[in-house]
């Protein structure tokens, strides 16, 4: 092999390369409102990514607020540009508990499409019943509810068609927008804290990649004329 190409087949190797970035918005220490729907936003500027989105993890920590909290009263989603996720719609909610789980504990969690569990039943992986209080903070990596539905109408019977999912292909510079809301009097949380962790195609390389590979065949055919002409 010539080898003055060996430099192009790196190129091309390191042009598919691909790294989360952490984007986090620093102590935010809000509560959300109680019993309103009006609920609270933050936002987060993202910048400075390649402009297609492949992966995106939420960080997220909520507190129980004075008065203790009742998990099964959060409504939580994410958006940006089009894309709309929802992270968390009335956690145990189902037809014998409407209202969802009243556990008062921290959240401090991570949610990603490919985790293992719901966090819609996280008492099931945690207690081995959905009627089990949880007795300890609520940590780990879930997969976001995603479901759909009204929260104040049965949202456990709704589709999850609005994983994290929804976001990618897209350009993930610009706002995000969390929106969290409290929908029934008695309890709160507050959230603390909360940051993204995306993961974006660097484009601009691949249209590197591409001369690169026109270079690539452009030296082997001069290469094979060489040897031609010194025969």
């Amino acid at each position: 092999m010539n080898p003055r190409i060996l430099p192009l087949i790196g190129l091309f190797v390191t042009g598919v390369c691909t790294r989360a970035q952490l984007f986090e918005l620093g102590p935010v220490n809000q509560p959300i409102p109680d019993g309103s729907s009006s609920g609270l936003i933050s936002v987060l500027d993202v910048s400075g990514l390649p402009p297609e989105l492949t992966g995106i993890r939420v960080h997220l920590t909520l507190t129980p607020g004075a008065d203790g909290g009742f998990a099964g009263d959060l409504f939580v989603t994410l958006q940006h540009g089009s894309g709309l996720s929802v992270l968390l719609n009335r956690p145990g909610s189902r037809a014998d508990q409407p209202f969802g789980y009243g556990d008062s504990r921290t959240f401090d969690l991570s949610l990603r499409d490919l985790a293992s569990h719901d966090i819609h039943d996280y008492r099931l992986p945690i207690t081995g019943s959905a009627v089990v209080p949880l007795s300890i903070s609520l940590t780990g990596e879930w997969q976001p509810d995603g479901r759909t539905g009204d929260p104040g109408v049965n949202p456990w019977v709704s589709p999850r068609s609005a994983m994290l999912d929804v976001f990618e292909g897209k350009d993930p510079n610009g706002t995000w927008t969390l929106f969290l809301a409290d929908l029934s009097l008695g309890g709160g949380y507050d959230l603390k804290t909360w940051s993204l962790e995306i993961t974006a195609v660097p484009e601009p390389e691949w249209a590197v990649v591409a001369a690169g590979v026109g270079l690539l065949g452009w030296g082997v055919r001069r290469g094979r004329v060489g040897t031609r002409g010194d025969r």
